[in-house]
């Protein structure tokens, strides 16, 4: 679905070896395994503010802020509130703020969605849409 979502995006690489790795995957694993295939490349992670507020809790984080460059998208449900981004202070440099409007969109709400028979247009790609229809994704059982 990622690579459905960023097909048109020049210069975007969407990288599978999470899904293909055996037992529990880390982000910096992932971040390790590319640098040493690509050492000279700019690492980019992305994520909602909801992640970053709590990046200090996963597992390595200050090696991913080595690793890596967060650009952080505000969500619509998430406030900035004072000590939440510790990560961001500590390592202001590491950080980008995506301009861009605030979204109010989660992977849960698209799954909830999908199981009640609601559409989902609004909130992903048509052909990320297709992708989990097509594949009877994310109904009840």
């Amino acid at each position: 679905m990622a690579e459905l979502a960023f097909k048109k995006m020049p210069n975007v690489v969407v990288d599978d070896q999470e899904i293909l790795r055996t037992g529990p995957s880390y982000t910096v694993d992932t971040l390790r395994s590319l640098a040493a295939v690509k050492p000279l490349a700019d690492v980019y992670l992305m994520m909602g503010a909801d992640q970053a507020a709590v990046l200090t809790t996963w597992r390595a984080w200050q090696e991913i802020l080595q690793l890596a460059t967060v650009c952080v998208a505000d969500r619509g449900d998430t406030i900035r509130a004072s000590g939440q981004f510790d990560a961001e202070k500590l390592f202001p440099r590491r950080f980008i703020q995506l301009q861009m409007p605030s979204l109010d969109i989660s992977a849960t709400q698209i799954r909830s969605r999908v199981a009640a028979a609601q559409p989902i247009d609004t909130l992903v790609s048509e052909p990320v849409a297709r992708y989990i229809a097509d594949h009877h994704l994310y109904l009840n059982p």
